[in-house]
């Protein structure tokens, strides 16, 4: 079965990486500044969606530390491209969940 995770978010979603406990991911999204990509946390099924690098001015490319304690990213923050690291969220504080996030992608072609 293949599900489309934020379907209802109007961005551009890219740079998917699993946390090490398969229930929780990390991706980039460029809403709501087109031109600036941030850092997010989602659970697998849609829910709890959590900006993690609001005070970068982008972040892309994140990845989880095998132990699930940190991840990586890279940002412009500092003028030039580096590579920074971060906690990575525990128990995140969710927010209310929203509509519903995830919805069959029966149109998706089968790979």
């Amino acid at each position: 079965n293949i599900t489309v995770i934020l379907a209802n978010v109007a961005a551009i979603k890219k740079d998917p990486a699993w946390a090490p406990d398969g229930e929780s991911l990390l991706f980039t999204m460029n809403s709501p500044d087109k031109d600036k990509f941030e850092v997010y946390f989602v659970k697998r099924d849609g829910t709890c969606l959590i900006p993690l690098t609001r005070d970068f001015p982008s972040a892309e490319n994140p990845v989880v530390a095998p132990a699930g304690d940190t991840f990586l990213f890279v940002s412009n923050r500092t003028g030039k491209r580096h590579i920074f690291i971060k906690p990575f969220p525990k128990k995140p504080e969710c927010p209310p969940a929203p509509p519903p996030a995830v919805e069959p992608a029966s149109a998706a072609p089968e790979p």
